[in-house]
Order: structure tokens, then C-alpha cells, then sequence
């Protein structure tokens, strides 16, 4: 058991992340090893975020469509994925309006970009759906 290290006991750290050095290195320095990796977002997740992030500055910017639909082609031109960006702007707008201004125009260049209109109303109701349900409670806690 090592004690030799003041940081072992006043952080606590269970043995099994020790060696005889101290802490076991990990490759990025030193740090207990993980013992379960959480998994980083799905590519369909980022791939949406940056479509809806960047239709989202276009709009705000008054880009003219073609150079914003261009832009958006060189992110990505899967429709199904074009349709749950337009759905996460359509949910929040059907949800609050106000909160919600400029993604009428979001999904505007959305669908012009090629957006399945099915993909895009499913992700809609789940957005409302998951927004109506976090009305009750405190937005910033």
C-alpha cells in the first residue's frame, strides 16, 4: 500500500489507481485509469448541431440562401439528417414562438437545403414533447 504520497490520502483515492509511482499514467498524463469510457456523441447528434448552429447564424446574418444553402451542403447533405435539424427548429418554435424567432427561417433553408419533411415533423413532436414536459420546472435552477 502506498502512503508515501500526501495527495493519496487527502483525496481519498482507492488503491487499484495506484503504482508504486503514484498515480498509474493514463498516456495524457497522470490520472486514474478509467474503468468505463463514456461514448462521445453519435455523428448523427453533431452532425445535426452543426447543421441547425450554422442555418441558425445564416438566418440571424440575413445570408443570402443560396450562399447559406451552400454552405450547408459542404456540412452535410443527408436528407434525413437536413430533416431533424429543421425538426429541432420547428419543435422549438411551435413550443414558444417568442423564444423561438428565427427558426422559421431556419427551416426555411433547412428544406431548401434538401430536408426530409417526414424526418423533419418526427423530430418536431419529440422536441415538443420533451419541451412541454420541462415547462413546470425552473430553467435556471
Amino acid at each position: 500500500m502506498i502512503t508515501s504520497f500526501p495527495f493519496v490520502d487527502k483525496y481519498r483515492i482507492p488503491q487499484r489507481f495506484l503504482n508504486d509511482k503514484g498515480l498509474r499514467e493514463t498516456g495524457t498524463g497522470l490520472s486514474p485509469p478509467r474503468t468505463t469510457v463514456r461514448p462521445m456523441a453519435d455523428s448523427v447528434e453533431m452532425l445535426t448541431a452543426r447543421l441547425l448552429g450554422t442555418a441558425r447564424r445564416h438566418a440571424i446574418d440575413k445570408t443570402p440562401d443560396d450562399v447559406a444553402i451552400a454552405e450547408l451542403h459542404t456540412i452535410g447533405r443527408v436528407p434525413s439528417v437536413l430533416g431533424r435539424a429543421a425538426g429541432v427548429a420547428l419543435g422549438g418554435w411551435q413550443h414558444d414562438p417568442i423564444t423561438h424567432p428565427w427558426s422559421p427561417r431556419i427551416g426555411a433553408l433547412l428544406e431548401a437545403a434538401g430536408a426530409d419533411l417526414a424526418a423533419r415533423d418526427a423530430e418536431a413532436a419529440v422536441v415538443l414533447a420533451r419541451l412541454s414536459t420541462q415547462q413546470g420546472r425552473a430553467r435556471h435552477p
